[in-house]
């Protein structure tokens, strides 16, 4: 959604490569319709669009350079995704984040210093393919993809990982003190699934302390330190996720509720929720009578 005729999110335009997608591929697979198992594969395929339309001409530009090998080899062994076990999706992020993702190489309006990532720019007739191509490598001065390449492996060092480092290891939700690697993207990344970080959250876990006790590693990027918990702290994002079939018989339906389904601490279930979310082990949701009553765990009555 937005005003006519602006540039679309890099999350939209992933989005739309989705549920569009014909290659048998995607989610959707050959047929290019939806079935119950495969929107809810598609809720969590964690893709993201920066890296979908760039990163191949990032890994022509840092392959062969020294200063870069290593990280470049990460970013090539990445498999695209934003799950709990995907080493170089923190990487990722850290390199795009130091460019403007709405700018391109033509603008001219860059007077603050930033870097434009997009080398074609946006052009309102054809929303979903514009702006495209990595904005080329200045002929004057150092490539920016190998100096924020640079950059990106040296935040990561300094919040404690190396470039190499999961997602999971990196990006987390605090329950009770214990650290639960969760999947997910933010708006750099324009992945559909969600998980970043907010200054202000409606968790009551006593973990999530303050963001002013935490420092950034940089202006532009959400990795932090602080309170012997470095990385991303996850307090915003995907929430209540729900895949729905409507079938002859009625609906049929998986969710989550990535947070918690208590908010009792004391609860053994407290963590259940964020894990069955992180394994992307969804919960059928009960629609009819009995099978309501089959899964029922405890009831209580209340009068007034």
């Amino acid at each position: 959604h937005g005003r006519q005729g602006t540039l679309r999110s890099p999350r939209t335009r992933e989005n739309l490569t989705l549920i569009t997608d014909a290659t048998g591929e995607g989610p959707s697979g050959d047929d290019a319709t939806f079935t119950l198992d495969e929107l809810a594969d598609a809720a969590t395929w964690n893709t993201g669009y920066t890296s979908r339309a760039l990163i191949d001409s990032v890994l022509e530009r840092c392959t062969g350079v020294a200063e870069v090998e290593a990280a470049c080899n990460t970013l090539a062994a990445w498999d695209r995704r934003y799950n709990v076990d995907s080493a170089g999706a923190a990487l990722w992020r850290e390199l795009v984040s130091q460019f403007d993702l709405e700018a391109t190489a033509a603008d001219d309006s860059l007077a603050d210093g930033s870097t434009p990532l997009w080398a074609e720019a946006f052009d309102p007739s054809r929303p979903f393919d514009t702006p495209a191509g990595l904005a080329p490598a200045p002929a004057d001065a150092p490539d920016p993809v190998i100096t924020k390449l640079t950059e990106a492996v040296r935040r990561l060092e300094l919040a404690g990982f190396a470039a190499d480092s999961t997602l999971g290891d990196v990006q987390f939700a605090l329950r009770n003190g214990e650290r639960v690697g969760v999947p997910g993207g933010s708006w750099v990344d324009g992945a559909i699934a969600i998980g970043s970080s907010a200054q202000s959250w409606t968790i009551t876990d006593p973990a999530l302390k303050s963001f002013a006790e935490r420092e950034d590693v940089a202006d532009d990027s959400t990795l932090t330190t602080g309170d012997d918990q470095n990385g991303y702290l996850v307090n915003y994002g995907n929430s209540f996720v729900l895949a729905v079939e409507f079938t002859k018989d009625g609906p049929a339906a998986k969710a989550f509720l990535t947070y918690s389904n208590t908010e009792d601490r004391t609860d053994p279930n407290y963590l259940e929720a964020t894990t069955r979310y992180a394994a992307k082990d969804w919960r059928d949701v009960e629609f009819r009578e009995e099978s309501v009553a089959a899964a029922t765990t405890a009831t209580y009555r209340v009068r007034g």
